[in-house]
């Protein structure tokens, strides 16, 4: 789209436009609904010169001094031809004083949307107040919207999300980036769950999912998803009630299963941030594959972010294999001190293994991983805080810190137990890595891989 200034004739036009010849009287609902926008002669200018034109005219007026004059201003603007009005629903920085306004100008909100029929809108973003009144506008407009950005504050209630999720029932063909983000974490009214809903078919163009706090199972696949960003940052485990702080653990793992079983047939990135388990654990292992499934060739980066026992579940895969460079970022916590323990005390024989020893369910994953050469893991990142190991070779690249606060003896313990295959459970891996000498410089020689410590 070009740039430059606009042509002789545009720069008519923007003259043209600035006299009486176009009324700018403050719209109302009753004076918008009914007017045929005129049309400027010219109509072979290029929308890039118009949009140009558009832009310097907004800029020409001065500060409004309340959103309300603001918005008079733009509606003033897109009455003057359609083309200037398809313009502004097509520069998605326009659309940012809409979330945003008080109740009494509902109307001309709501006519600006009526007037624009069905022109495609590029982009809407904003973040909603407790009683913005245009969210069921906004939403009603979802099926010619490409980009569609909205943030929940923490006071919203169920009303709001019931919105959207009836708004996620109707066809979107056109969008391709959906985010939404929950403030107040999640909580029962948070839950966008239909089952019957068939997203793949409806939002047929989705290429970018971003949920911040909200459980969203999806019933279907997304044939055109390429980007998968999730974020909870609260416990998993059996929900006791609204304010325990818990989801259910089958809502990550069905998002996981997708991924894992082929199910996203172009997704190239899944990222999953903010994972730790609540007072209670998984009661089944995750183990989202089954025989014949594999991820996506596609894959190009896998990135688990969490509590170490919390990742470690999520890779507790009999099948997992990585496609050929897909990178494997791992940054992982301890979960409280002493609650493994604890959790191997109270539940015995009957936990699974990964809530008791996730040290060997790790070890016993990346091991595997790394033994299947057809398969390698490129960029292995494990990130316990401050310190930091930088492992690389032809074929991987594996960089891992340190908890901000633990001794070096405590961490080359953990690297020894769960990364480097020292556990009983990796002797294979540890004949491969063939470990020959360590020397005072704090590096080690494993066969062709040269890891060295970076203070």
């Amino acid at each position: 789209m070009s740039t430059g200034k606009p042509t002789m004739h545009a720069a008519k036009l923007f003259s043209r436009s600035k006299r009486s010849r176009y009324p700018r009287a403050t719209p109302t609902h009753a004076t918008t609904t009914n007017i045929s926008a005129p049309e400027l002669p010219g109509s072979d200018v290029p929308a890039d010169v118009l949009r140009h034109i558009f832009a310097e005219v907004l800029s020409s007026y001065d500060s409004s001094p309340s959103l309300d004059e603001s918005l008079q201003q733009i509606i003033r603007l897109s009455h003057v031809c359609s083309s200037w009005r398809d313009a502004a629903l097509g520069d998605g920085r326009l659309w940012e004083p809409f979330v945003r306004l008080p109740d009494p100008i509902q109307a001309r909100f709501d006519a600006v949307f009526e007037r624009s029929s069905q022109t495609p809108i590029a982009s809407i973003s904003g973040k909603l107040n407790s009683t913005t009144p245009q969210l069921a506008t906004l939403l009603s407009q979802l099926h010619r919207i490409r980009h569609f950005e909205i943030t929940f504050p923490r006071t919203c209630c169920g009303d709001e999300v019931q919105c959207l999720a009836d708004a996620l029932t109707r066809p979107a063909p056109l969008l391709e980036l959906l985010e939404i983000e929950m403030l107040g974490g999640p909580a029962p009214f948070a839950t966008i769950d239909p089952a019957e809903y068939k997203f793949g078919e409806r939002f047929s163009s989705l290429k970018f999912i971003r949920l911040v706090g909200c459980v969203w199972t999806p019933a279907s696949s997304f044939d055109n998803l390429v980007i998968l960003h999730l974020t909870y940052g609260i416990g998993i485990g059996a929900s006791t009630g609204a304010s325990d702080g818990r989801i259910d653990p089958m809502y990550i793992m069905k998002w996981w299963e997708m991924c894992c079983s082929g199910r996203l047939p172009r997704l190239e990135e899944f990222i999953l941030e903010g994972i730790r388990f609540g007072a209670s654990y998984p009661t089944v292992r995750c183990n989202p594959i089954s025989p014949g499934d594999s991820m996506p060739l596609t894959m190009s980066l896998v990135r688990l972010e969490g509590d170490f026992d919390a990742v470690a579940w999520l890779l507790d895969c009999d099948e997992l294999v990585l496609p050929l460079f897909c990178e494997l970022h791992l940054r992982l916590a301890f979960p409280s001190p002493g609650r493994i323990p604890r959790v191997r005390a109270q539940t015995g024989e009957n936990a699974l293994e990964v809530s008791k020893h996730p040290e060997v369910v790790l070890d016993r994953v990346l091991s595997r991983i790394w033994q299947r050469d057809i398969s390698p893991c490129r960029n292995l990142t494990i990130m316990l805080g401050a310190r930091m190991l930088n492992h690389q070779s032809a074929i991987r690249i594996i960089s891992v810190e340190g908890l901000p606060g633990t001794s070096k003896a405590a961490f080359f313990q953990l690297l020894q137990q769960c990364i480097l295959g020292f556990s009983a459970d990796s002797g294979q891996a540890h004949r491969k890595m063939n470990i020959i000498s360590m020397g005072p410089s704090k590096t080690y020689i494993v066969k062709d891989f040269d890891i060295r410590w970076l203070p």
